[in-house]
Formats: C-alpha cells, structure tokens, sequence
C-alpha cells in the first residue's frame, strides 16, 4: 500500500519487529531509549508508536555499524 506521492504508510511496532526478526520489547525499547525514532500518533496515556521506513533503515544500517565496530574492538582486545 502507498501513499500520495509514493510515500508507504507508517508502520505499527509489531510489524517493524517483525521485518527486523526482532521482539515487539526490543523495538519498543528502541523507540524509548532514542535509537529508533518513531513519532507517538497515540496520546501521552494510550501511545502508539509508528515507525516510518526511512527511519527504519536508518536504524538497520546504524545497528549494523556498531556490531561491525564491537566485533573489531574484541578482535582487537582478543589480539593484545
């Protein structure tokens, strides 16, 4: 499904977890902790998170960035 101009609809956390293979709780801590960004179209009480694509494939690639820096890292302090 699109949108006008071609833009995809936001995604609800359920399904953002499921695209990446992770649990809803690891998304969701994601989205508090600041690492993945998803406006609240809920209210303050009853929030509901949406996750555009953009955003997560940001946090796909950023996610992927830092376990490729922690694998160097403890090959690094393996080698020492």
């Amino acid at each position: 499904m699109t949108l006008e101009g071609g833009r995809t609809p936001p995604l609800s956390l359920r399904v953002a977890a499921r695209r990446l293979g992770l649990s809803y709780w690891s998304v969701r801590r994601a989205v508090l902790s600041g690492r993945l960004e998803a406006p609240n179209v809920g209210c303050g009480s009853v929030p509901r998170y949406r996750v555009t694509e953009a955003s997560l494939s940001a946090f796909t690639q950023a996610t992927a960035e830092r376990r490729v820096a922690e694998r160097a890292a403890a090959e690094a302090a393996r080698r020492s």
